[in-house]
């Protein structure tokens, strides 16, 4: 009986520290992984007839708005931060019109200073590319 006593407490106790270590603190992964980049940011060097809109939402989920005067075009993506790059999974991508089936990842390196945000794509900074500057709107 002693033997079955020490056993069920043992279990309970194994169970509650496995149960409070499934509650933990989850700030590893918090969706998209940088607080800065949360907001609404707009496309600076960019036509004058074209505006370009990145939303990044603190559950890393974004969506970009594109338009000018003859139409407007959105595409979700889902987003994380890794060190100084930026990953951003497209959903529905298609290269010609942001629709149809598929994603597509594309990783970024990008800087934050005060409310401008730059962006140049992996493959482009290491050749020199000055990247997209965006500047915080919300």
């Amino acid at each position: 009986m002693k033997k079955f006593k020490f056993l069920s407490i043992a279990f309970v106790a194994i169970v509650l520290s496995l149960s409070f270590y499934a509650c933990g603190s989850d700030d590893d992964d918090n969706g998209g992984g940088n607080s800065e980049l949360v907001g609404t940011w707009m496309r600076q060097n960019y036509g004058k007839s074209y505006t370009k809109t990145l939303t990044f939402n603190a559950n890393g989920t974004g969506m970009e708005i594109y338009s000018d005067s003859y139409y407007t075009e959105t595409a979700e993506f889902t987003w994380k931060t890794t060190g100084n790059k930026l990953i951003v999974t497209w959903k529905d991508y298609d290269s010609y019109s942001y629709s149809g089936s598929g994603e597509e990842t594309e990783v970024y390196i990008y800087a934050i200073a005060g409310d401008i945000l730059t962006l140049t794509e992996e493959d482009d900074y290491y050749s020199g590319d000055d990247g997209k500057v965006y500047k915080r709107v919300k």
